[in-house]
């Protein structure tokens, strides 16, 4: 590797670092999430420092060239960040999901006691017929 592209790819990895570094200590990422950046950053140190690794990965798997092995597991590494991403986005809707049906009981038992606390609503609830009684569900003044 030209030593100008190195010294420029380690100063590019200690400015990766840093900047996730920084993300974790502002709290706007998650420990959890930042972990495979840390890890990206920690290659990109290392390979950047030591070229020859990426050589030897190359020629112990018989790519033809570095650049190949460097966007192959670039792939993957960004591959699984998306599957990791997919599965807490899964989560948070069922979650999202759940909560909003728990909100929806509760604003359901807040209108029944308001029905039953309030004696003008209770007394015209029950002074309806069957077929107003769809109406006012419709209202929701009755329910």
């Amino acid at each position: 590797m030209i030593q100008e592209i190195q010294i420029l790819a380690i100063i590019i990895s200690i400015i990766f670092n840093i900047a996730v570094i920084l993300a974790l200590r502002s709290w706007s990422v998650n420990i959890k999430y930042s972990l495979p950046w840390v890890a990206a950053g920690f290659f990109m140190l290392l390979f950047s420092i030591f070229p020859e690794i990426i050589e030897q990965i190359t020629h112990t798997f018989r790519i033809t060239k570095p650049i190949n092995t460097l966007f192959f597991f670039a792939i993957l590494f960004l591959m699984s960040v998306l599957i990791m991403v997919s599965v807490t986005i899964a989560k948070l809707k069922n979650r999202l999901q759940k909560l909003a049906q728990i909100v929806a009981i509760q604003q359901h038992q807040i209108d029944l006691l308001r029905v039953k606390t309030d004696p003008a609503i209770f007394s015209e609830c029950l002074s309806r017929d069957q077929s107003d009684e769809q109406k006012s569900i419709s209202d929701n003044t009755c329910i």
